[in-house]
C-alpha cells in the first residue's frame, strides 16, 4: 500500500503541474478523488471547448505508464524480506508471493473448472487456502491483469493517436459537430 499511495500522491502532483490553471486546486482535488490521479485530470479528450481541465495530457499519460510499469516490476522483484524493516513493509513481497498466493491458486482453480467441464468435478485442495479464497485470488489476478493491460494500451493509444489528449490541440471536427 505504501508504494501505491506514494505513486497516487505523485500522480496528484503531476496532474496539478499539468493543469493550465488552478494547479493547487487540481492537486488537492486529485488527492480527495483518486480517479483524477489515476486517469489524468488536465486533459480534454472527449469534450470540446475549453473546460476546467483543458490542457496537455502528455505528462500525465507518461506518468500513468510509469506507475503501471513500477507496480508490475514490483510483482516480479525478489523481496523476501520486504522493502523496509518495519511493519507490513517487512513481510515477503514480490515474485515468490505472486506465485504462491495468486498464480498457483489461480491455476488450481482453472484446472478444476476444466476438469468439471469434462464431468470430473472436484475442487482443488490447497494447503493454506480454502477454495473460495483461491477463487477470489484468481478473480483479483485476472481483473488486475486484464484491466492493467487495457489501461496501459488505452493510454498508449491516446498518446500516439489522439493529438487532443497528447498536446491539447483543438479537435476541429468535434467542435464543428458540437456547433451543429
Amino acid at each position: 500500500p505504501a508504494v501505491a499511495l506514494a505513486t497516487y500522491l505523485a500522480a496528484a502532483c503531476v496532474s496539478g503541474i499539468a493543469a493550465p490553471e488552478d494547479k493547487i486546486f487540481v492537486c488537492l482535488q486529485n488527492l480527495a478523488f483518486p480517479n483524477g490521479a489515476m486517469l489524468g485530470n488536465a486533459t480534454r479528450t472527449l469534450v470540446s471547448g475549453s473546460g476546467q481541465y483543458a490542457g496537455c495530457g502528455l505528462l500525465e499519460g507518461l506518468f500513468v505508464l510509469l506507475r503501471l510499469g513500477l507496480w508490475a516490476s514490483l510483482c516480479f522483484a525478489e523481496l523476501p524480506q520486504g522493502v523496509a524493516p518495519w511493519g507490513a513493509l517487512a513481510r515477503p513481497m514480490g515474485r515468490v508471493v505472486l506465485e504462491e498466493q495468486f498464480i498457483r491458486p489461480s491455476l488450481a482453480v482453472f484446472e478444476a473448472v476444466q476438469d468439471c467441464a469434462n464431468h470430473h468435478c472436484a475442487w482443488p485442495e490447497l494447503e493454506h487456502l480454502s477454495t473460495s479464497s483461491a477463487m477470489y485470488r484468481m478473480l483479483l489476478l485476472g481483473t488486475f491483469s486484464i484491466c492493467g493491460a487495457v489501461h496501459a494500451l488505452v493510454v498508449v493509444g491516446q498518446l500516439l493517436l489522439n493529438p487532443t489528449y497528447r498536446s491539447a490541440e483543438p479537435n476541429v471536427e468535434l467542435d464543428d459537430a458540437d456547433d451543429d
